[in-house]
């Protein structure tokens, strides 16, 4: 049996850790709609395989993630 904990803690990031987050964040951002307009570029193919075949490159190079 496997148990999963979950506990609350509370977070202090430096300034520089917060930009650093703030620009992943963007980042994520602008990969998610890179990802809609594809999808509606090309008629709504919505299969995961299909999807990560012609982006997973692009995204990682384009958006650094």
């Amino acid at each position: 049996m496997q148990l999963t904990k979950t506990i609350k803690v509370q977070l202090y990031p430096s300034a520089s850790d917060i930009e650093k987050f703030e620009e992943t964040q963007q980042q994520f951002l602008n990969a998610c709609n890179f990802v809609s307009t594809y999808i509606f570029d090309h008629d709504f193919e919505l299969g995961q395989t299909t999807l990560h075949n012609a982006l997973y490159h692009q995204i990682r190079q384009d958006f650094g993630l």
